[in-house]
């Protein structure tokens, strides 16, 4: 496992979506079924376990059948192309979903500011004309800036 590239913790919590607490107790509980863990990372074949673990927990399968299931499954301990990309893949698409998302929130922001901007404009548009209305012009006019000022 020494040659394969190590993910870190921080990308594999974000693929994950779990917390650093719920890491590490996985990483305890299942110890027999990971191995030993790099620093700061996990192989992309333990990656694999630990999406499978944290999936089957999200669906309410319990300790005992996790780990039978574990047992039972293919083992993810050979590097391959199958689990190493995968897991890139799979961590690519995240990373393009979150990023697709941040774009259109932030188009959606955009166009709020922009409408809330139009409006503003209008109003300000529609109160001059209620003033230059009420009010004549030689009446406007009459007292200077420093009058209307000061009055």
């Amino acid at each position: 496992m020494s040659g394969e590239r190590i993910i870190t913790r921080v990308d594999a919590l974000r693929s994950l979506r779990i917390t650093p607490r719920l890491f590490r107790q996985l990483v305890e509980e299942y110890r027999e079924e990971l191995g030993a863990l790099p620093m700061g990372g996990v192989y992309p074949s333990q990656f694999e376990t630990l999406r499978t673990i944290a999936r089957m927990r999200q669906e309410g399968v319990g300790r005992d059948a996790i780990r039978a299931r574990l047992q039972s499954a293919p083992s993810l301990d050979a590097p391959g192309p199958e689990t190493a990309g995968g897991a890139l893949d799979e961590m690519l698409r995240r990373i393009s979903d979150d990023l697709r998302r941040a774009e259109d929130e932030r188009v959606e922001d955009r166009d709020r500011l922009l409408t809330a901007l139009i409006r503003t404009q209008q109003e300000i548009a529609h109160l001059r004309q209620e003033l230059a209305a009420s009010v004549p012009r030689r009446e406007r006019k009459k007292g200077g800036f420093f009058r209307r000022l000061f009055s």
